[in-house]
């Protein structure tokens, strides 16, 4: 399964010209709060509608998001997927994936794409 995150300005390092890894930290209920790359493509046309429809609130402009496949997640995480407040049934938190583990994946992993203004 392939899983968006949607990356706030707020954790970008401009010096650095990349993300900072905490960008993929655990929320306080302990999960990662990732979207189902092929169901928002079904429920929405694309990820980029899919999330400004969803998640108004949550990302900066230029809208921006990690893909990542599961597979580089260490086998004992749990992913469950959970309706967002917005009614987002894309919606998925990953558990028991310790917060250095998660800066481990990002900075090694860590490649992100840009919505258009408008699509």
């Amino acid at each position: 399964m392939v899983f968006i995150r949607i990356l706030h300005e707020r954790f970008y390092d401009r010096r650095l010209k990349r993300y900072q890894s905490n960008a993929f930290k655990s929320a306080r209920d302990g999960g990662i709060s990732v979207i189902d790359q092929n169901c928002a493509i079904k429920r929405s046309g694309n990820i980029c509608t899919h999330i400004r429809k969803f998640y108004p609130t949550t990302y900066s402009l230029p809208l921006t998001y990690w893909e990542f496949d599961q597979d580089i997640l260490p086998q004992h995480c749990r992913i469950e997927q959970k309706t967002s407040l917005s009614g987002d049934a894309c919606h998925h938190n990953i558990f028991e994936l310790s917060d250095q583990k998660a800066r481990e994946i990002f900075t090694t992993h860590q490649q992100s794409k840009i919505c258009p203004d408008e699509e």
